[in-house]
């Protein structure tokens, strides 16, 4: 992921500057491709994950109202053709939380909507989430995705679940993907307790289904709602000296345009040492820390900050890493820093970075 943060984030800022008609659709373009390369990047990360075995399931209270609300939000703003409906039924989902991973069930979700809309070209779509059984604190609940598109073959629908494979092969192949999306999917049912199957006819459509069964909570809870609604970057924040530890020139110059945007006061550190030395000076609100680096990593420089007999222990630190795995965010943690953010680097999740770990 690490270069795509040359990519994303500056056509972001681009974005927001003046800009000709075309020089924005160009923008645009960039950024589209961007974070379409993004996609397949983390497709690729995800299923190493999974198939290894090392992926790390959450859990906590989350609505699956929520999650389809989610899900249909993102798919109203998805590339589709103009001829296919969205269409969602929710039944008896409503007025109780459920306890599991909210964001691995709404990638499945996603993956399946996304290739129906994908292989839909006139009809509908259509998310159906329903509970079947009820007994005692577990509830059973049964999630189908069906489309008016191409369908499958029944001989690939023997293959349909095999990393890098589509429906549609051959050199002439219309619908462009890494082919990871089901084989990831199915994967993740799995770690939930279910089992990911399909229904098709050529010609008539397809129906991707699967069963998960959670324990019940008397109240519901919302899932954490998508990164589009969550703390607009427009929004003024205080002005902050930042202090950005990494060493890609790159990165230091991509994070001080963000900051810089935002009215906060960047200075960078190209190791662990000189940002050490820097922060012995004063004046550092919070520091931005990459966490592989030569010499003295993100961690080691961490620790050593944390063990400073002085105010130099209590400054917020934010680890940065396109590695961002549960474990890799776990050590982050375990080395003494307060939060994680992703490269590439978005700004929504640095704006809300911003507000939880520095004064008003």
């Amino acid at each position: 992921r690490t270069p795509l943060n040359g990519v994303i984030p500056p056509a972001g800022l681009l974005l927001e500057s003046s800009l000709t008609a075309a020089q924005e659709n160009l923008v645009q373009t960039i950024q589209h491709s961007g974070h379409r390369l993004k996609s397949l990047v983390d497709d690729v990360l995800d299923y190493s994950e999974l198939d290894k075995n090392k992926m790390v399931l959450e859990t906590r209270v989350f609505s699956l109202k929520g999650v389809a609300e989610d899900v249909l939000n993102a798919c109203a703003t998805a590339e589709k053709e103009p001829k296919v409906a969205i269409k969602s039924n929710l039944l008896g989902v409503e007025g109780f939380g459920v306890v599991g991973d909210p964001l691995r069930l709404k990638k499945v979700l996603l993956n399946l909507m996304g290739n129906a809309l994908k292989f839909t070209a006139s009809g509908s779509v259509h998310l159906g989430i329903s509970v079947l059984n009820v007994a005692d604190d577990l509830v059973e609940i049964h999630f189908e995705v069906t489309d008016t598109g191409v369908g499958i073959s029944h001989q690939k629908q023997q293959d349909i679940f095999g990393k890098f494979t589509q429906a549609d092969e051959g050199n002439t192949r219309e619908h462009q993907g890494s082919g990871l999306g089901l084989s990831i999917s199915q994967l993740l049912v799995q770690a939930m307790g279910g089992t990911l199957e399909v229904e098709s006819r050529i010609g008539r459509g397809s129906r991707f289904f699967f069963t998960l069964s959670f324990k019940q909570t008397a109240t519901p809870a919302e899932v954490p709602q998508d990164e589009e609604r969550n703390d607009e970057p427009g929004t003024a924040l205080l002005p902050h000296n930042i202090l950005i530890v990494d060493d890609s020139r790159v990165n230091l110059k991509v994070a001080s345009a963000i900051l810089s945007s935002l009215s906060q006061i960047p200075t960078t550190a190209k190791n662990g040492t000189e940002a050490i030395n820097l922060l012995k000076k004063g004046n550092i609100d919070l520091v931005l820390m990459d966490v592989h680096m030569p010499g003295i990593d993100g961690l080691e420089t961490t620790r050593q900050i944390r063990r400073d007999p002085t105010n130099l222990s209590k400054i917020p630190i934010l680890g940065l890493s396109a590695s961002a795995f549960d474990d890799d965010i776990a050590k982050c943690m375990n080395a003494g820093m307060n939060g994680f953010l992703a490269k590439p680097l978005s700004k929504r999740d640095l704006v809300k970075s911003l507000r939880q770990h520095t004064s008003p």
